[in-house]
């Protein structure tokens, strides 16, 4: 399992500590609503992140959940492991969220990403990935062609290498 009673405890202290969504929630619609939650917890700005979510989870309940989780691969990724996983947690546990207080939920969650240390290397490998003109080319093909330093293994006469 995931999920021990020991990362349990540390999400349902987070929420004890978190102050529930701070200020009245933004007055926008739900795609500038969705950008600034990820912006704001970029740049550590728990309290209009909070806002921000607070506008989308208005808008649609289920959206805002989806969005926490590409934040926290995309933003977090390795830096903070406990912290992604507690978010994947918090937005596959439905039930669990409205027995807490989905407010109250969102709230911790927000602060946790916007407080967390960032590593976007995750997503900017997952952009070089897609966006490299030829996935079958080699990792070193700054090299002229057939000049990788690290050539490929090559197999024995029996297949193996």
């Amino acid at each position: 399992m995931l999920f021990n009673k020991q990362t349990l405890e540390r999400i349902h202290d987070q929420l004890h500590r978190s102050i529930c969504i701070a200020g009245d929630p933004l007055r926008c619609d739900r795609w500038v609503a969705s950008s600034l939650v990820q912006k704001a917890i970029r740049r550590g700005d728990a309290e209009l992140a909070n806002r921000a979510a607070s506008r989308l989870l208005e808008l649609d309940k289920e959206a805002i959940w989806r969005r926490l989780v590409v934040i926290a691969f995309e933003d977090i990724g390795a830096a903070d492991v406990d912290v992604l996983l507690e978010i994947v947690f918090l937005a596959k546990n439905r039930e669990w969220r409205r027995a807490s207080g989905e407010a109250a939920v969102l709230g911790a969650g927000v602060r946790r990403l916007a407080e967390a240390t960032k590593d976007r290397s995750a997503d900017y490998l997952a952009c070089a990935a897609r966006d490299h003109p030829d996935p079958r080319a080699p990792i070193c093909s700054r090299t002229r062609p057939g000049a990788c330093p690290v050539a490929p293994r090559q197999r024995g006469a029996d297949g193996a290498r």
